[in-house]
C-alpha cells in the first residue's frame, strides 16, 4: 500500500498518513510504501523480491531530484535476505532512478 503525510511549510509535525492529502509549495511530504508477505508463519516465503514504483515526479519542481530517501522501517517476524545472507534493510537498499522510479538496489538480490 502507499500513503502520504504532509509537514506544512517544512516545519512542525507531519499530518497523519492518508491516501489523499493537500500540500502547498514548501511543504515536506512523506511517502510511505508498505510491502508485506501475508503468508502465515511457516509457509512459503517470498523469493526474488522486486519493487518498482513510479514516483509522482511531474507534480514536483526538480522532478526526481525532489525526492530523498530518509529512512526505512521494518516490522514483523520474517527475515530479509540480501544475496543469500540475513540482512536489515537500510536506505542503501533502495534507489531513485533519474526517471523517478523507486526500486530496490539493483546491485543486490533480495529474498
Amino acid at each position: 500500500t502507499k500513503d502520504v503525510a504532509v509537514q506544512p511549510a517544512g516545519t512542525g509535525a507531519f499530518s497523519a498518513f492518508g491516501q489523499t492529502v493537500r500540500a502547498d509549495a514548501g511543504d515536506n511530504i512523506r511517502y510511505r510504501i508498505t510491502i508485506a508477505n501475508g503468508a502465515p508463519s511457516g509457509s512459503t516465503t517470498a523469493f526474488d523480491v522486486t519493487l518498482s514504483d513510479q514516483l509522482p515526479t511531474a507534480n514536483f519542481s526538480g522532478g526526481a531530484t525532489a525526492f530523498t530517501l530518509v529512512s526505512v522501517d521494518t516490522t514483523g517476524t520474517g527475515t530479509v535476505r540480501r544475496d543469500g545472507a540475513p540482512h536489515t534493510l537500510t536506505t542503501a537498499d533502495f534507489e531513485i532512478t533519474a526517471g523517478g522510479v523507486l526500486r530496490l538496489n539493483q546491485a543486490f538480490r533480495y529474498d
